[in-house]
């Protein structure tokens, strides 16, 4: 089986898995034909398998690559499994069931156990859209934010303005609720910028 990988300037444009998807796209193309470079890979059925269970797989291996670490003496490593250990300590859970974490927690949750404990990777996480949630809707202790610093040295402070997930016990619903970040949140992060 053959796929076809069309770049542009450095950038993925899209892939075919035949000739006549490939076609069509040049045929449309919005650029000259002669500034696409495409990679033709030949393939071969590895394994199927379903989605959840591939994902399972590779969160249980990135869970034994970070205790390996910490076992070996992995300084960076050992913070980062401290900042998983206080996430599913403290992150929220659904007002109707008190074991399960809500949606957004969960998907922050699965980025943290999956991303690879290295700086360079979870300096990526926490700079993304995943460190608002970290910072104003998991908890405003002081040790959370300990973790956080030490995860993620970069944090300068928090917003004078914040948005914290609520989930309406009712309907199921989640929604961002904006505001002034609560003075205690700023205290502690503050204090925990000071121990470190």
């Amino acid at each position: 089986m053959k796929i076809y990988l069309v770049r542009l300037k450095n950038t993925n444009v899209r892939w075919f898995d035949n000739d006549s998807d490939l076609t069509n796209f040049f045929i449309n193309a919005p650029e000259r034909l002669d500034s696409y470079q495409v990679t033709i890979l030949n393939a071969e059925v590895d394994t199927k398998i379903t989605g959840d269970k591939l994902f399972d797989a590779i969160q249980e291996q990135s869970n034994l690559d970070r205790k390996l670490n910490v076992v070996l003496g992995n300084e960076y490593v050992d913070k980062v499994e401290k900042l998983i250990q206080l996430y599913e300590q403290f992150c929220k859970r659904t007002p109707w069931d008190k074991t399960k974490m809500t949606t957004n927690a969960q998907k922050v949750y699965e980025k943290l156990t999956t991303t690879t404990p290295e700086e360079k990777q979870f300096y990526k996480l926490m700079s993304s859209s995943c460190q608002r949630y970290l910072l104003y809707s998991v908890s405003d202790s002081v040790e959370w934010y300990e973790a956080m610093l030490d995860v993620y040295p970069k944090i300068k402070g928090l917003a004078e303005t914040c948005e914290i997930e609520y989930v309406d016990p009712v309907t199921r619903g989640t929604s961002w609720r904006g505001g002034r970040t609560p003075v205690k949140m700023v205290k502690n992060f503050e204090k925990a910028k000071k121990i470190k």
